[in-house]
């Protein structure tokens, strides 16, 4: 059904706004694409696996990679992973990955774009993978012969 209804807002000084506001109900909504799960992890010293589910997909046309040394500044990765799912429409559950094999800073941060065919854009979580802890060892250990 629909319904509507008019409100008044009227700020200190007597300025007043009036809007109407249009409800309808009944109606289903469908998300473009559910990311029911984005995951990143180190997998050697240099590469981390990115992993990412969809639950459906309504207009997709591909997705993203940025990354972050700082969380706050990302910088696209430049690479386009297209959709999986034909013409980009699919209500079963689809898997991605990329593996990114230039990382070796103390903590990357990675996010997801994921871009519709009309060009609408959504961003997923942010995800932060620990930086390479190798440990060396030196063998045999020098010595002065004590």
């Amino acid at each position: 059904g629909l319904a509507a209804f008019s409100f008044t807002v009227t700020d200190a000084n007597g300025h007043s706004m009036t809007r109407k506001v249009n409800l309808v109900s009944g109606a289903t909504l469908t998300l473009p694409v559910t990311i029911v799960s984005f995951e990143a992890s180190r997998k050697n010293t240099k590469d981390v696996i990115l992993k990412w589910r969809t639950a459906q997909e309504v207009n997709n046309s591909h997705f993203e990679v940025l990354k972050s040394n700082d969380g706050k500044n990302f910088k696209n990765l430049g690479i386009r992973i297209n959709s999986k799912a034909p013409q980009g429409e699919s209500s079963q559950p689809l898997s991605y990955d990329y593996i990114d094999q230039k990382d070796d800073v103390a903590y990357t941060y990675y996010q997801l774009i994921q871009k519709d065919k009309d060009g609408q854009t959504a961003y997923s979580e942010v995800k932060v993978v620990k930086g390479n802890d190798a440990v060396f060892s030196v063998w045999p250990i020098p010595s002065k012969g004590e």
